[in-house]
């Protein structure tokens, strides 16, 4: 952190870690840089197919009950369009994989990605209508669409190597394995697949606003602005060292709100 400042770490209700900075006076930015290193571990079948596999509610740290993510918000709202194609998934009487499989083709197959095309504060139906946006629209798309259709799902903002800064992606949760287990799996519409051992999760809620990076408040008259660099390195991925999985196969204070919307 430069310059240095007080600071305190607290883990809020979805089990995001948080970093609450004070600084006296300010002269012209601040400087943080954050370097870790991350392992993760994916299952595969024997095949070397994507297990269906996730993190099941027990193992989270979030605190949220699973309701909250069936509700929809001010940025994963609705319109008849999206109710219609939620309506139309769901009379196919899919079971829940199969449907939130459904919504995560359907997604990218309607959507088009284009930066510019909406902002920060642009919501789900808007991004629908136009067709277009980027990984922040395509979830919270994907994310109505799962509300909409009784699936609690939920906003995951992280990290994806050659992306060049956070992405997003969603987990539903699912009934996973013979024993079905309620499971939070991990898709990304922008890409139309599951999630594997690249993705690396940094944040959850309910939609974006929940977890924007950075927010805060100063005094002062100056405007504030946010630049964000990531380089994700990975060290190993040869399908030799992919985990198998024999058991499961599946002058007034001014508010200040990360503005840079999630590519």
């Amino acid at each position: 952190m430069d310059p240095p400042a007080d600071y305190r770490h607290f883990t809020d209700a979805f089990g995001n870690l948080v970093w609450q900075l004070d600084h006296v006076q300010i002269e012209k930015e601040i400087t943080c840089t954050v370097d870790m290193r991350v392992e993760t571990q994916t299952l595969y079948l024997p095949d070397d197919t994507l297990s269906l596999q996730g993190i099941s509610p027990q193992e989270s740290d979030c605190t949220v009950k699973r309701a909250e993510f069936t509700q929809l918000t001010t940025r994963v709202d609705s319109s008849d369009a999206l109710l219609q194609m939620a309506r139309r998934s769901k009379e196919r009487g899919l079971v829940p994989v199969e449907l939130a499989e459904s919504f995560l083709h359907q997604v990218y197959a309607h959507m088009r990605y284009q930066t510019g095309a909406t902002h920060v504060g642009t919501t789900a139906a808007k991004a629908f209508e136009k067709g277009a946006g980027v990984c922040q629209d395509y979830a919270h798309v994907m994310l109505s669409l799962c509300r909409l259709a009784g699936l609690p799902a939920r906003y995951i903002s992280g990290y994806l190597p050659g992306e060049g800064q956070m992405h997003a992606w969603v987990e539903v949760l699912l009934p996973v394995g013979s024993h079905k287990i309620p499971t939070w799996v991990a898709y990304d519409p922008t890409h139309q697949r599951r999630c594997d051992e690249r993705y690396i999760a940094v944040a959850i809620g309910r939609d974006y606003q929940d977890i924007a990076p950075t927010s805060g408040y100063y005094l002062g008259a100056s405007a504030n602005s946010l630049s964000v660099t990531v380089s994700v390195v990975m060290e190993t991925h040869t399908s030799g060292e992919r985990w198998l999985n024999p058991q499961m196969m599946f002058p007034e204070a001014s508010t200040m709100i990360d503005e840079v919307q999630q590519q």
